[in-house]
């Protein structure tokens, strides 16, 4: 028992420790996490970050699947409606930064779906759905939805998001209807998503979409196409023989279309632009520091000796925080209080240039958190702190 963390991070921290299946490379990270010279304050985020980092490198390079209930320890960590690390979106729906949507179900070959709520800003789109199913359906089996051949765009044809069974169709059906795909060329959405039942209720289930952005549009209005909803099983992995198994055990085709009117919650969306006002490193220049409603994004460029390059390359024989730039970064305001990163999928670097790297990250810093003045701490692979001093642009007429 370690007394520097609560109950539940310790119930988190020997899960992992004692569990036999978990490998020594995700053992040594949360170890060396713990071992980091700053305190807790989000230090469990920092250990999450780094199991789903592994678990996905392992799962993609060689198929290797462990702990079958870590998906469950996970869930009961869940912290908000959209089953997500990102403190920033439950501040802003606490705040009342979400809309209820009135409207009727959409029905399709006998089952019947429509939003109940809604909240979107720059960076996170989270929607409520309401699925009303058939009685034939086992809905004590249904551990999980997934929608099929979704298509989210807005009033103005941006594709907001967009998955396909067939790339090749949502590519012929966007050339087709001169669609704007964004940056990506695949919709404003960053691909990342995650979905889960909130609950369910005879044969009536609550449930939670999210994905979030790199910049979503000022969208007012939104249609919400798709055509398959999969049903999903516990069973995802054969013990006896040692497999993963598909776990969707049904198949729903149909056609479910939604308009939905964000007017009353682009009257509230709001967003603040950040300047620099000190750095402590001439080699680092800040693209972009804006506050939106729920996260606050940095993007910047740096070739800064406070960071050590060759680390960033290595893959064997350093600890897992120093394959990343910075860590445990936070925003800290003129009052003293902290805003540590986001993990809801829109941090990362890429190289730009000969060691030179564009990083980027979002915190849970909140429109209704605003300051006029802050400061940005980003500890390095090197031990070294970046310090940006910034300031809000026309604060006094927010």
């Amino acid at each position: 028992m370690n007394k520097n963390y609560d109950e539940i991070d310790n119930i988190f921290f020997d899960y992992f420790d004692n569990n036999q299946e978990v490998p020594n490379i995700v053992t040594n990270g949360i170890k060396n996490a713990m071992s980091s010279k700053y305190n807790k304050y989000k230090i469990i985020d920092l250990i999450k970050k780094i199991i789903i980092t592994i678990i996905g490198l392992l799962t993609i390079t060689s198929g290797v699947v462990f702990a079958k209930n870590i998906k469950e320890l996970f869930e009961n960590l869940y912290e908000n409606m959209f089953g997500n690390y990102n403190n920033g979106i439950t501040t802003a729906v606490e705040n009342g930064y979400i809309q209820d949507i009135d409207m009727e179900y959409i029905e399709s070959n006998n089952i019947k779906v429509k939003v109940d709520q809604i909240t979107m800003d720059n960076y996170n789109l989270g929607i409520i759905f309401n699925i009303e199913l058939n009685e034939d359906i086992p809905l004590s089996e249904v551990y999980d939805i997934n929608f099929k051949n979704i298509l989210i765009m807005d009033e103005n044809n941006n594709v907001i998001f967009a998955e396909y069974e067939n790339q090749d169709d949502f590519v012929k059906y966007c050339e087709e209807n001169n669609l704007d795909k964004g940056k990506y060329g695949i919709g404003y959405a960053n691909c990342a998503w995650n979905g889960r039942i909130l609950n369910t209720q005879g044969n009536n289930v609550i449930y939670s979409f999210y994905t979030t952005s790199e910049k979503f549009p000022a969208s007012k209005n939104l249609n919400i196409n798709f055509d398959s909803i999969y049903l999903l099983n516990y069973h995802i992995y054969d013990e006896e023989n040692e497999q993963v198994l598909d776990n969707h055990f049904s198949t729903i085709k149909g056609d479910w279309k939604m308009n939905i009117n964000l007017e009353e919650m682009q009257k509230e969306r709001k967003s603040i632009e950040y300047f620099v006002i000190n750095i402590n490193d001439k080699n680092t220049s800040v693209e972009n520091a804006s506050l939106s409603m729920s996260n606050m994004r940095l993007e910047l460029v740096t070739n800064s000796n406070k960071i050590d390059f060759k680390k960033l390359q290595k893959r064997e024989r350093v600890n897992v925080i120093d394959m990343i730039p910075f860590h445990e970064s936070y925003i800290e305001t003129s009052s003293g209080e902290r805003f540590f990163e986001s993990n809801s999928g829109t941090n990362g670097y890429d190289t730009v240039g000969n060691k030179k790297i564009r990083y980027y990250t979002t915190f849970d810093y909140t429109y209704f958190d605003k300051s006029e003045n802050i400061k940005i701490v980003l500890p390095t692979n090197k031990n070294e702190d970046l310090i940006i001093e910034m300031k809000a642009n026309n604060f006094e007429a927010q």
